[in-house]
């Protein structure tokens, strides 16, 4: 037969397990309790929690809390797996994260709800974008300034120069990018190379 107590602070129940039954289940629980016994060790249990005490005589469910505590309990001679429960014995509901967003059409009683973060804050994610190459990713150089056609999609534009360059590229007339040196421009529009015959740079941009 299930049992419902209220369990002021520092008070107990206790019952003689041997002939009572061989499972203790914990059917609800407004906060957890303490089982002690003769031979067992102090053990905190909560609701939907089932004991074994088939090795034990005196057992006592122990209230260690600041605050009373109300438990609905039995002890049967079977196990029996009681359902995780939403609301507790005070009907009480703890909401730790809303996943989707809800609608509520209509209360049927007076809601009493309390909002510990009154701060909501919102994250923008860091924009992603793809390197690719512009045409073959590779531009032999004149000599004379040549020019990297602008795209309104790019972000940015990635220039590498050879490795084995004889001299610096000036990239939009004032910035020297040394042999095996990189840059990034974030620009969609045209830019400028300027360097000596027959080296190169490699090209890639940002979309």
């Amino acid at each position: 037969m299930k049992q419902l107590q209220t369990l002021s602070p520092g008070e107990s129940i206790q019952f003689n397990a041997g002939q009572a039954g061989k499972y203790l289940i914990i059917r609800e629980a407004s906060h957890s309790l303490m089982l002690r016994g003769d031979t067992l060790r102090p053990t905190e249990i909560g609701r939907g929690d089932t004991v074994d005490i088939t090795r034990f005589d005196e057992l006592e469910l122990f209230n260690h809390q600041a605050e009373p505590v109300t438990v609905e309990y039995q002890v049967a001679d079977i196990p029996i797996s009681t359902k995780s429960q939403n609301i507790d014995i005070n009907n009480s509901v703890t909401i730790s994260e809303i996943l989707t967003p809800i609608t509520v059409s209509a209360v049927q009683a007076e809601v009493k709800t309390r909002i510990q973060n009154d701060t909501l804050t919102v994250k923008k994610l860091a924009e992603l974008y793809t390197l690719q190459k512009v045409d073959t990713g590779y531009l032999d150089l004149t000599g004379d300034e040549q020019s990297i056609a602008g795209n309104e999609e790019r972000k940015g534009l990635f220039i590498q120069t050879y490795q084995d360059n004889d001299r610096s590229v000036l990239v939009q007339g004032f910035i020297e990018v040394v042999a095996g040196g990189h840059v990034l421009i974030k620009s969609n529009e045209a830019i400028t190379l300027e360097g000596v015959a027959g080296n190169g740079v490699r090209i890639g941009e940002f979309i």
